[in-house]
């Protein structure tokens, strides 16, 4: 499997806020990490609800760094950066997102640091 390919295109969704496209990519039992509540969102509908519920509460956009193939998944590194809704810049850093896949679709996703992968 092409990750490299896999992840650019799954982060252009993303920073589109194209839900629909990114789900595309996941698996139904998914587990998603839900960064503000420290948590881990269980399910596709669960988390296409979460995401709702989020929207607006911040802007979040993430570009990618480097993607590294690993076990049973791969290790993306990207710049995020976070703003409030009135555009002020919250977060502007490396965060390391790592993935696990299952049948050709992501399992889970957890963010760890950057350099971690």
């Amino acid at each position: 499997m092409d990750y490299e390919k896999l992840a650019r295109n799954l982060y252009e969704k993303f920073n589109a806020r194209d839900v629909d496209a990114v789900a595309g990519f996941l698996h139904p039992q998914v587990e998603w990490v839900n960064k503000p509540k420290k948590i881990h969102v269980q399910g596709l509908e669960k988390l296409r609800e979460s995401w709702v519920k989020q929207k607006g509460a911040a802007i979040v956009h993430f570009d990618v760094t480097s993607v590294t193939p690993k076990e049973g998944g791969f290790f993306v590194v990207v710049q995020e950066k976070v703003w409030t809704p009135e555009k002020k810049l919250l977060f502007d850093g490396p965060v390391g997102h790592d993935y696990k896949m299952r049948d050709g679709k992501i399992i889970r996703c957890d963010i760890v640091n950057a350099d971690a992968g």
